[in-house]
């Protein structure tokens, strides 16, 4: 059964896309010290060719329905059009792009899902528009139009995994993964429409069966993901009791996940450790954020902990 829980949350490879895209979008407020060299504005500042290339690679996949790959295509070219954007403004950034290209090189898509022309059909005249932006150049205006190439391979990708998942079940013989599949999205579900009660009355049930699954030693992200919204789920049901104490030992366990393609991406919801730290438990949301570090690569997140140990209040995100 854990080829199924792979398949309903990503497994290794989508996960790894999903990682790198995270880095791959990347905006200016995020820019440091490391200058991006070139000797030509306009010219591909990582390798001769790859713009070209890499644009090309990307209309052959979505003419041909291959979503998976298209978006591990987009990805690479959007390191590529930010390395030039960086390069021909004369700016710096502190991220190392020719190391972030070459580990988007490596990423395989994990053909779960498919190929569909139908469903990437509607992205043919955008991966058009791109290509025109990056022919002129308009770095900025490619920069738009792959983010939102990437956005819509996203929801494809996401929506054929969702198919894929239902099917699954629908043919599956464990029905005790199958309640525990449904009762896994009906808790996230719960936590993101701000419904705490049916939250916590699904928590129990998930954790449970998630201890009894192996919890993170499973090596899956679907229980190692779990563990995260269960005391996620049972830290905010505690704030809204004014139990702060154990409010507090609920938000600590929640970062003992090892992540998932989720969480690697997106990052946890801060709305608990926001309000904890709102009310003064300052190292209680330290100890939390730097735990989080093992599985969020994000680059906020040492800034929010600086500033707590200075006395400021950072504007945690995201929160949902």
């Amino acid at each position: 059964m854990k080829r199924l829980s792979q398949l309903a949350l990503g497994g290794a490879p989508y996960r790894k896309c999903l990682f790198l895209l995270f880095f791959c979008g990347l905006t200016a407020q995020h820019l440091g010290s490391q200058t991006v060299t070139n000797a030509d504005p306009g010219t591909d500042v990582l390798a001769p060719g790859t713009l070209e290339t890499l644009s090309g690679e990307l209309a052959t996949d979505i003419k041909g329905g291959d979503a998976e790959l298209a978006q591990i295509h987009a990805m690479q070219l959007q390191t590529v059009i930010g390395a030039n954007m960086i390069h021909d403004s004369g700016g710096t950034t502190s991220v190392d792009f020719q190391a972030l290209f070459s580990k988007l090189t490596k990423v395989k898509p994990s053909r779960t899902i498919g190929v569909d022309p139908a469903a990437t059909a509607p992205l043919i005249e955008a991966t058009s528009r791109l290509q025109a932006a990056i022919t002129k150049p308009d770095w900025s205006d490619a920069g738009k139009q792959v983010a939102a190439l990437l956005h819509a391979l996203t929801k494809v990708v996401k929506d054929k995994m969702d198919i894929n998942v239902a099917e699954s079940l629908r043919s599956s013989s464990d029905q005790v993964f199958s309640e525990y599949l449904r009762a896994s999205f009906k808790l996230r579900d719960a936590l993101r429409s701000g419904d705490v009660a049916a939250a916590e009355a699904l928590a129990p049930g998930v954790l449970l069966e998630t201890q009894r699954r192996g919890g993170i030693q499973s090596g899956s992200s679907l229980e190692s993901e779990n563990l995260y919204y269960v005391y996620d789920a049972l830290g905010r049901s505690a704030l809204q009791r004014n139990d702060f104490d154990a409010a507090q030992k609920d938000l600590i366990l929640s970062a003992t996940t090892v992540g998932g393609p989720h969480l690697d991406t997106w990052g946890p919801n801060l709305t608990l450790a926001k309000a904890l730290l709102d009310l003064g438990y300052k190292e209680t949301v330290v100890a939390f954020l730097t735990s989080c570090k093992a599985f969020w690569p994000n680059p906020k997140v040492d800034g929010w902990i600086s500033q707590i140990r200075q006395g400021q209040t950072p504007t945690l995100s995201p929160l949902y």
